[in-house]
C-alpha cells in the first residue's frame, strides 16, 4: 500500500499540468495497448484470463486522470471485449451467462479502481493545499518573529551599552551601580526571552546549527557563575562551581549553546531551591574515538526535587510542574532548548535526585581537547589602556538609522582617537566612503532608502570596494539572515545587542587596531594597584578581620554583607571588593587582605 502511495504520489505532480482531453487520450492509448497485448505476446491464453492485461490499464488510466477517465477506460475495455474480441482470438469469448458475469464484475471493479483513486487524488490535493498553507504560516511566522527581534533587540543594545559604560565609570557611586545592575539584569533577562522564542522557532523548522571552535570551559563556567550569583545572593543561597582538576581549559565545542544550557540549568535551579545551594560539578571522561572525550556536567540543587514521572515531561515546551511553581515564573522553553542544544551537539542530557531533597540535571557531551598552549588572556577579561601609536590614521564610518546606536559606539570609540564620521542610511554610507574613503564601516543591515547589505553591494562594485572592511551591526538573530548578510560581501557580522569587547576586537581582526591592554586582567591588577594599604585605610580594622574569616571559610553570602559594610565608608572600594567575590577570586581577596593584616596594626592604628 505504501509503494501504491508513493507511485500516486509521483504521477499526481506530472498530472496537474496535463489537460482533460489530454487524459481522456491517455486512457484510450492505455486501454488499446492492453488490447495489443491480448494479441501478442498473449494470444497463447486465447480465452483464458481475459482481462489480466486490462485491469492494470484501467488503474493507471484512474490514477493519471481521476475518476470519469478510469470510467471511460473500463466502458472501452468492455466494449473492446464484446464487440471487437475476434480481432483479439480466433475462439468466441461471451459464450455464455458467465462470461457476461464476468464483464459485469470486471466493470463494477474499474469504477471501485476508478473511485479510490479519485478520493486518493482529492486527499493529495487537500494534502497540498495544507501544505502550501502551513508554509505560507511559516513564513509569516519567521518574518513576525525576524521583525520582532529587530524591533527589541536595537533599543536593548543601548540600554545594555550605555548600562555597562555607566557601571565601569569611576564615577559611578555604589548605589548607581546597584541600580545600573538592575536594569542590566533585567535587559538580560528579557534579551534571555527573545532568543528562548527564536530558539524554540529555529528547532520547529530544523534551522539549528552547530557551531564549533575553540572555546575557554573556564572562561564559560565563569560567566555562568557572575551572571546567576547576584540571584543565588538575593534568595541566600550558596552557588559554588567545583571542577575537576583534568577538565582542559580548551575544547573544540559550540560554546555559544553549552553556555545557554548552562544558564538554563542553573538558573532553574536557582529559581525553584528556597535554601541550601545549588552546586555545578564538572569533570571530563579519558580519551575515546577520534581523540574525543566524554565532558560531565552536573547542576544539583536542595529544592523540592521532581517526581519519576514527571523527569520526562519537563524537557517538554511550555511545561510548569506544579511544585516547582515559583514567583519568578517563565515560559517553560529553557529545558527544552537545552535538550535540543545537547542532542544537537551529539550529547545527552537527564534529571536524576530524590524527590523531596533536591534533583541532579546531568549532561554529557562529546568534546575535544585543544592541547595548544593557551595561556594568552581573553582580552574581553583585560581593561584597554589605550592605542599604540601608529602612522595610520584609523577611519570608521558608523551606519545607523538609530541616534542611540550611533552614541553609544561614539562612547565607546571616540576615546581612542578613532577618527569617526555618521551615516543614517545606506545612500549616505556609499556617498561617504566615496569621498573619506574609511578604513572600516560598521554597517546596520536595516536602514531606510538603501539598507545595509544593499549598500555593501554598491560599495563592493566600486573603485577599491574591496578593500574596505565592513562589519554588519543587526539585530536578526536567524542564522539564514547571518549568512545573507555575509554573502552580500560583509567582513564580519555582530548581532546586537552587543558587547563592547566584540567591537575591539572587530578593530582589532579587520583594521589592526592596535590595543593597548593592562599587562595583566583586571582582577590581578586590581590587587597591585588598587586595592593596597592606602585603599583599606579607612576601614576599620574588625571590619577586615570579619572580610578575612569570611573569604577563608568560602562563605559569599557572609562576604558580600560585609562589604556592604564597607560599601557605606568607601563605595568604590566596596564595588571592586563586591566584583572579585562575585568573579570567585578568593585567594587573590584573601592574598590582600593577609598581607595587610601582617604588615600593618590595624587595631592600633584604626581604634
Amino acid at each position: 500500500m505504501n509503494t501504491f502511495k508513493v507511485i500516486f504520489s509521483s504521477v499526481y505532480q506530472k498530472v496537474n499540468s496535463v489537460t482533460i482531453s489530454e487524459r481522456y487520450l491517455v486512457g484510450l492509448i492505455l486501454i488499446l495497448f492492453g488490447a495489443a497485448l491480448r494479441i501478442w505476446p498473449l494470444g497463447v491464453l486465447e480465452t483464458r484470463a481475459p482481462w489480466l492485461t486490462f485491469y492494470p490499464m484501467v488503474m493507471i488510466a484512474s490514477l493519471f486522470g481521476g475518476v470519469y477517465v478510469g470510467l471511460f477506460s473500463t466502458l472501452l475495455s468492455c466494449i473492446i471485449m464484446y464487440y471487437f474480441w475476434q480481432l483479439l482470438s480466433p475462439i468466441p469469448f461471451l459464450k455464455d451467462v458467465f462470461d457476461i458475469l464476468g464483464m459485469a464484475v470486471f466493470f463494477l471493479n474499474g469504477a471501485m479502481i476508478s473511485g479510490v483513486a479519485e478520493a486518493m487524488r482529492r486527499a493529495q490535493a487537500r494534502a497540498k493545499k495544507a501544505q502550501e498553507l502551513s508554509d505560507a504560516a511559516n513564513k509569516a511566522k519567521s518574518i513576525f518573529l525576524a521583525n520582532m527581534s529587530h524591533e527589541l533587540r536595537s533599543p536593548l543594545n543601548a540600554i545594555l551599552g550605555f548600562s555597562q559604560l555607566l557601571n565601569k565609570s569611576a564615577e559611578t557611586s555604589a548605589k548607581q551601580k546597584k541600580h545600573l545592575d538592575i536594569i542590566s539584569r533585567s535587559g538580560e533577562h528579557l534579551l534571555h526571552l527573545i532568543n528562548n522564542v527564536l530558539d524554540i522557532s529555529k528547532i520547529e523548522s530544523g534551522k539549528v546549527v552547530l557551531e564549533e571552535k575553540e572555546t575557554d570551559l573556564y572562561q564559560i563556567l565563569s560567566e555562568v557563575n557572575s551572571s546567576l550569583y547576584v540571584k543565588a545572593v538575593e534568595k541566600k543561597l550558596k552557588l559554588m562551581v567545583e571542577i575537576d582538576p583534568v577538565v582542559p581549559h580548551v575544547v573544540l565545542i559550540d560554546g555559544v549553546k553549552l553556555k545557554q544550557v548552562l544558564n538554563n540549568l542553573v538558573g532553574n535551579a536557582i529559581k525553584y531551591t528556597k535554601q541550601g545551594s545549588v552546586t555545578v560539578r564538572v569533570n571530563v571522561g579519558t580519551h575515546g574515538e577520534n581523540e574525543k572525550r566524554m565532558m560531565h556536567l552536573e547542576v544539583e540543587d536542595t529544592g523540592p526535587g521532581i517526581k519519576i514521572e514527571d523527569r520526562e515531561n519537563v524537557f517538554l515546551s511550555f511545561v510548569q510542574l506544579k511544585e516547582r511553581l515559583s514567583s519568578d515564573i517563565g515560559y517553560g522553553l529553557g529545558l527544552t532548548i537545552s535538550k535540543q542544544f545537547v542532542e544537537l551537539m551529539g550529547g545527552h542530557i537527564g534529571v536524576k535526585g530524590d524527590y523531596g531533597t533536591g534533583s541532579i540535571f546531568y549532561v554529557e557531551i562529546p568534546v575535544t581537547e585543544i592541547t595548544a598552549e593557551t595561556d594568552k588572556e581573553l582580552s574581553n577579561n583585560r581593561e584597554i589602556m589605550g592605542v599604540e601609536e601608529t602612522n595610520t590614521n584609523y577611519r570608521v564610518v558608523i551606519a545607523d538609522d538609530q541616534l542611540e546606536n550611533r552614541a553609544l559606539l561614539h562612547t565607546l570609540l571616540e576615546p581612542y582617537g578613532i577618527e569617526l564620521r555618521d551615516a543614517v542610511n545606506g545612500r549616505e554610507a556609499i556617498d561617504l566612503y566615496e569621498e573619506w574613503k574609511p578604513a572600516l564601516i560598521f554597517m546596520d543591515i536595516r536602514m531606510p532608502e538603501i539598507d545595509g547589505m544593499a549598500a555593501t553591494k554598491i560599495i563592493r562594485k566600486k573603485k577599491g570596494g574591496s578593500e574596505v572592511k565592513i562589519v554588519a551591526l543587526t539585530a536578526h538573530a536567524i542564522e539564514e539572515e547571518r549568512i545573507e548578510i555575509m554573502l552580500s560581501g560583509c567582513d564580519d557580522c555582530i548581532r546586537k545587542p552587543y558587547r563592547d569587547h566584540e567591537i575591539y576586537e572587530a578593530l582589532s581582526k579587520h583594521i589592526a587596531v592596535k590595543f593597548r591592554y593592562a599587562a595583566q586582567s583586571k582582577s590581578d591588577l586590581l590587587l597591585q594597584s588598587e586595592l593596597n594599604v592606602q585603599a583599606f585605610k579607612y576601614i576599620p580594622a574588625e571590619i577586615v578581620k570579619e572580610l578575612q574569616s569570611a573569604v577563608e571559610m568560602l562563605d559569599d553570602i557572609l562576604a558580600l554583607r560585609i562589604i556592604d559594610k564597607i560599601n557605606l565608608i568607601d563605595p568604590k572600594l566596596g564595588g571592586k571588593l563586591s566584583e572579585m567575590v562575585l568573579k570567585i577570586h578568593h585567594k587573590e581577596i584573601l592574598s590582600i587582605v593577609d598581607s595587610i593584616m601582617e604588615k600593618f596594626e590595624y587595631g592600633t592604628r584604626n581604634t
